[in-house]
């Protein structure tokens, strides 16, 4: 079946742009150190691990993999834009992310079922109150994707689930999932070693167009000039591997 241009035009289906993909990753290089803060963590915290809302049983784990929101006993209170003004629209510390009000309009309006949100009380200096931020995690777990056409690097076979297949990935620089519904933007890779959030073009686009702040996005394919631009602050290992697919390293 052929699919049409926004102009109305015929595009045949090998002139179809493909998919782009991200991992989308709370940034630490924007923001001043010390820029926002938890003020009740102790107090609705559990006193044991890390439980969240959502539970996936992939056919490659004996465990289902958690995902969603951290379950806590009672509602956040944070502090926000204590060196930076105005504040950024993503605040993270470890498995505890914070979204901007804003933000959170904008990520319903695209794909509302891949998040989950909980409502904290916020402040900023001196103690004045804003605009909530929200709690925000990814709920939803993709578990297959195209492996003969991605280039990854593959986790040692071995642990608890040696009787399972065991094709987790430590490392992916080129995703290809061209059988993703395309109304699925965000979500976790079941099988990839790093549980990075990833999102897919329209979504990152959106983001960036829309002026949102506190996200970096590290391309899941090669990178675009633009992209290229940017990559000081991708993970080391994209970094050296697509400087050396450039020719810049050997």
């Amino acid at each position: 079946m052929n699919s049409h241009s926004n102009d109305g035009r015929e595009v045949m289906p090998d002139q179809v742009p493909k998919r782009r993909f991200y991992i989308a990753e709370y940034s630490d290089t924007l923001r001043p150190f010390g820029d926002w803060k938890w003020l009740n963590l102790s107090e609705i915290r559990q006193p044991r691990g890390m439980p969240m809302t959502t539970k996936t049983l992939t056919p490659y784990s004996k465990i289902p993999i958690s995902s969603g929101l951290p379950i806590l006993n009672g509602k956040p209170r944070i502090a926000v834009g204590l060196k930076s003004k105005p504040p950024f629209d993503a605040y993270k510390s470890g498995s505890y992310k914070f979204i901007s009000e804003r933000a959170k309009r904008f990520l319903e309006e695209i794909d509302a079922e891949a998040f989950e949100f909980l409502e904290a009380d916020t402040e900023t200096a001196g103690g004045k109150r804003i605009e909530s931020y929200w709690l925000a995690a990814v709920k939803r777990i993709v578990v297959e994707f195209d492996e003969e056409n991605s280039e990854f690097v593959r986790i040692p076979p071995g642990g608890p689930d040696g009787d399972l297949p065991n094709p987790n990935f430590r490392v992916i620089y080129n995703f290809q999932a061209p059988d993703l519904s395309p109304s699925i933007h965000a979500f976790f890779l079941s099988r990839f070693s790093v549980k990075g959030m990833i999102w897919d073009d329209v979504l990152v686009d959106a983001w960036i167009a829309n002026g949102l702040t506190g996200l970096d996005f590290t391309p899941l394919q090669e990178p675009s000039d633009e992209e290229f631009a940017q990559s000081e602050r991708w993970p080391g290992q994209y970094l050296v591997y697509w400087h050396r697919k450039r020719g810049l390293l050997k």
